[in-house]
């Protein structure tokens, strides 16, 4: 007689419980950038070292395919288990179902690789420890039933300052009052949650009230690179305009696409991808909106961010809110590219050239002679969609002076080019 996953069942006349069987599908590099946050419900923890990280990970412990597992427990910091020249370090953690775990596998890796698994599943009324002052705490969701966010927190609501998933998040600005879409989201077998407390505090899973499986959906119109880490950005989109909620949100910061989100409701969060020191201000940044096809107004229109409507929050969790009240300010996306003419012209000694693009691409700009002669690149670079604007010093390549005359401009964009003419005067 064999259990539903086709092991030996267990011999005696009380049986401690089912075995369950699951496969973990483990991240691919070409999907979220190699990186997965997931936790793992059922672990074997019977057979000896099974559970240890080096083998439980054995399907991708290998240089040519990990590039690292991360975990945390409680006040401790983050450990890594990866490979320093070629040797694999910090794999003897034992795995277990309460942690949360974030998985990169090389960016090359496109092959799918799969963790099977047979044991017991992690019991849902197991005690969960919470560190408070904002620490984070990384959880896993190991009910096989799904919840609402609110259900599955019920117990320490009050507790809690912020929830954060890979792909969105919640931040409790007052008790009950919450940035971010909150009343939608939902908590799914094998998630990853990164938790933070106000103060210390223990709690068990909650899922009375349970819930299909629902997972945020990703966008379709907008690329970003992912990293290990976020920071979350609310909008609040007033509802009260002629041109409606739009289909998708794009946030570029200095001309580059940084996160995106289906606007499944008025209240919307972007998980930012920022660099070092980049923040998030009026002069550096702007909204994209896409609308589908069939609406009344232009797919896309850039909406650039008032300092009013800015907010920043660096106490404890850091976040960004941006409020829009003002939606129809927003600016219609060509669906050509544009090329202005320069001003000044003519000019002396700098000149200002802008131009817009309608998708994103490899754009160049180039200046030559009135003999046909490249005198300078201004520009060979990928660019986002959106207008953009580059100034010329009126030097050459070398970083000679050029003299007075005719001079002309040409810019490439997706197989696209435009020229221009302008006079430079001494």
């Amino acid at each position: 007689m064999l259990d539903p996953d086709e092991t030996p069942s267990d011999i005696g006349a009380i049986r401690a419980g089912d075995h369950q069987y699951d496969i973990y599908q483990m991240p691919t590099g070409f999907v979220s950038d190699g990186i997965k946050w997931m936790s793992f419900p059922i672990i074997n923890n019977i057979t000896t070292g099974y559970n240890v990280s080096e083998n439980f990970f054995g399907p991708i412990v290998d240089p040519d395919i990990l590039d690292w597992v991360q975990w945390k427990e409680l006040e401790d910091p983050i450990e890594t288990m990866e490979y320093v020249n070629t040797q694999l370090n910090n794999g003897n953690h034992v795995v277990n179902s309460v942690q949360g775990f974030k998985v990169k596998v090389q960016w090359d890796v496109f092959d799918e690789y799969s963790i099977p698994v047979t044991g017991y599943r992690q019991a849902p009324h197991t005690v969960i420890q919470l560190e408070g002052n904002e620490v984070e705490n990384w959880i896993g969701y190991f009910c096989e039933e799904s919840s609402s966010v609110l259900d599955a927190f019920s117990p320490i609501l009050t507790s809690i300052k912020s929830i954060q998933t890979q792909y969105w998040s919640v931040y409790q600005i007052s008790p009950g009052v919450w940035l971010g879409n909150v009343g939608n989201r939902v908590l799914n077998d094998g998630d990853m949650v990164i938790v933070k407390c106000i103060q210390d505090c223990s709690f068990s899973w909650n899922n009375n009230h349970q819930v299909p499986p629902t997972s945020k959906g990703l966008t379709k119109e907008f690329t970003y690179t992912e990293k290990p880490e976020y920071i979350p950005v609310y909008i609040s989109i007033d509802q009260n305009n002629d041109l409606g909620i739009p289909a998708e949100i794009g946030l570029f910061v200095n001309g580059v696409c940084k996160g995106a989100a289906v606007v499944d409701n008025p209240e919307v969060d972007i998980c930012a991808y920022l660099n070092a020191n980049e923040d998030i201000t009026e002069e550096n940044s702007q909204l994209v909106f896409y609308y589908p096809a069939k609406s009344s107004v232009n797919q896309r229109s850039t909406y650039s961010i008032n300092r009013k409507s800015l907010k920043h929050n660096t106490i404890g969790t850091e976040y960004y809110v941006i409020n829009i009240n003002d939606i129809e300010s927003a600016v219609p996306v060509s669906t050509t590219s544009m090329l202005s003419q320069n001003y000044p012209n003519p000019f002396n000694p700098t000149t200002s050239i802008a131009y817009e693009i309608p998708t994103d691409g490899l754009v160049s700009l180039d200046i030559f002679n009135v003999r046909g002669e490249l005198v300078k690149r201004l520009l060979n670079t990928n660019k986002a969609m959106g207008k953009h604007s580059v100034v010329w010093d009126g030097k050459d390549n070398q970083g000679r002076h050029c003299s007075s005359g005719i001079y002309y401009y040409r810019l490439k964009s997706n197989g696209v080019s435009h020229t221009q003419k302008m006079l430079l005067l001494k």
